[in-house]
């Protein structure tokens, strides 16, 4: 009677364990006569595995298929499930291989559920997506699969166009099929082909569009097709085409300004030389020999001709910071060195300290980024207070860019001058208190441009400024 119920009860393990099997699989161990039940969990536990490893291979396989579809990192992640039952007081084996049994049935139930549910997730997602034509081709080159996405960029129902071969989106019609077999070759040979060009729509329009196709393979290596993904760049193409006329009409504008700088700084000193020296001449003969306004009108008059000398001398200088000069590697500390150097009189006149952190080496033009130091560090002493000027020059380090400071402790800068002070010809004082053309900042905004930076300031009245400005790195 108790071999009898036993026989019963590890029949109803086996119709648990079986229940998944999708072919016919045949018990591999037997009941013996006395009702041996290892024999029979056995047997169950080998159909089991068999079953649960073709699950998980089955798994395996739409995994690669939806990743090469899609092209992203995502994957179906099997968990390792260890939940057991515990063994009774009693210690009954069967028992406790039972609930084993059924845990494991249960989260194999649960894995394929999850599998399927994901797998309907990403044709949905596949589906839907409107911005990239996503679509299969079976190995032949004919279009197998169709998304909305495709419909919009390309204007094909999927009923027109499934079943037909993928040179129809060409636009050369002498050369589609030639180049579609040829990027079908590449993608085969490299695992991936990747290109832009123009392809045609439904109603015959051309657009820019950006292709990537890549193989199917399944896992004996076989050939199963290839996914494509296909985005419409036009409006991308098109402003890279505009800014390509602009920069061409940029540089051209650039190249036109340096020859009239050119002009300016060669054909209209000649004549102001002239001038100035001939009222020279004339105040040097003949200055005690005029009366106090005939003196003052000299006076003004190789004032003006030495100002305006030194004003085209700058618009020369600003002009050529547009100069096309490939950017070398520059050691900064030895760059300061030499800055300070060619201001040693004008530190020494003004008692002024520089402080200098620590410094990395950038890309640049050599010649530009010594200007700029040169008049930020100018501009520091020539602003000074009543303190002897203290200048701290830093350079901190950032993911994409160098972030610079110059600071001192002048005289300060109103905040409603934070964008006039970089114009050029803009000046916040008089030049009998502070001399020069207006133009230093405005040199130092353009520098900072050409090494594709920005350039601000933080002041206070009274306790000084900042200076910052910022270098891309290469």
């Amino acid at each position: 009677m108790t071999a009898y119920k036993d026989d019963d009860r590890i029949d109803r393990i086996l119709n648990q364990i079986l229940k998944f099997a999708d072919s016919n699989y045949s018990v591999r161990g037997t009941v013996s006569e006395k009702g041996d039940e290892i024999d029979a969990i056995i047997a169950g536990l080998n159909i089991l595995q068999e079953e649960w490893n073709a699950k998980k291979a089955e798994i395996k396989e739409n995994e690669k298929r939806l990743n090469s579809i899609l092209e992203i990192l995502l994957r179906f992640t099997v968990l390792d499930f260890t939940e057991k039952a515990s063994i009774s007081d009693k210690g009954d084996e069967i028992d406790a291989t039972a609930a084993g049994i059924n845990t494991l049935v249960d989260e194999l139930t649960y894995q394929i559920k999850i599998a399927k549910e994901n797998e309907e997730k990403f044709r949905l997602l596949v589906t839907n997506i409107k911005d990239y034509a996503i679509f299969m081709v079976d190995p032949n080159g004919k279009i197998a699969s169709w998304n909305k996405g495709a419909e919009h960029i390309n204007g094909y129902a999927a009923e027109e166009i499934i079943g037909k071969h993928i040179s129809v989106f060409y636009s050369s019609p002498e050369e589609a099929k030639k180049d579609a077999e040829q990027s079908l070759l590449s993608a085969r040979e490299n695992g991936r082909f990747e290109n832009e060009g123009w392809r045609k729509k439904k109603d015959g329009t051309l657009f820019w569009a950006e292709i990537s196709i890549t193989a199917l393979y399944d896992t004996e290596g076989n050939l199963k097709g290839y996914s494509k993904i296909t985005h419409d760049i036009t409006d991308r193409k098109k402003a890279e085409i505009e800014l390509k006329q602009k920069s061409a009409e940029l540089a051209h504008s650039n190249q036109e300004l340096e020859q009239f700088a050119y002009v300016a700084s060669h054909d209209l000193q000649e004549p102001l030389r002239m001038v100035t020296s001939y009222v020279q001449l004339l105040s040097n003969r003949y200055k005690d020999k005029l009366d106090d306004d005939a003196n003052d009108f000299i006076a003004y008059a190789v004032d003006g001709s030495n100002r305006m000398r030194i004003l085209i001398n700058s618009l020369l200088e600003y002009s050529r910071v547009n100069r096309v000069k490939p950017f070398e590697k520059i050691n900064l500390k030895k760059l300061l060195q030499d800055v300070l150097l060619d201001l040693k009189d004008q530190i020494l006149e003004n008692k002024a300290t520089i402080k200098i952190n620590s410094l990395s080496d950038i890309y640049g033009d050599p010649v530009l980024i010594s200007r700029l130091f040169q008049n930020l560090i100018t501009n520091a002493i020539k602003f000074k207070s009543k303190r002897k000027p203290l200048i701290t020059i830093s350079c901190e380090k950032r993911q994409h860019e160098y972030l610079f400071s110059v600071k001192d402790n002048g005289i300060g800068i109103q905040k409603e001058y934070q964008e006039k002070v970089f114009i050029i010809f803009q000046r916040l004082h008089s030049k009998d208190k502070y001399p020069g053309t207006g133009i230093g900042l405005a040199i130092c905004k353009k520098i900072i441009e050409r090494h594709e930076g920005k350039i601000w300031f933080e002041s206070e009245i009274g306790k000084g400024s900042t200076f910052y400005f910022t270098i891309k790195k290469r």
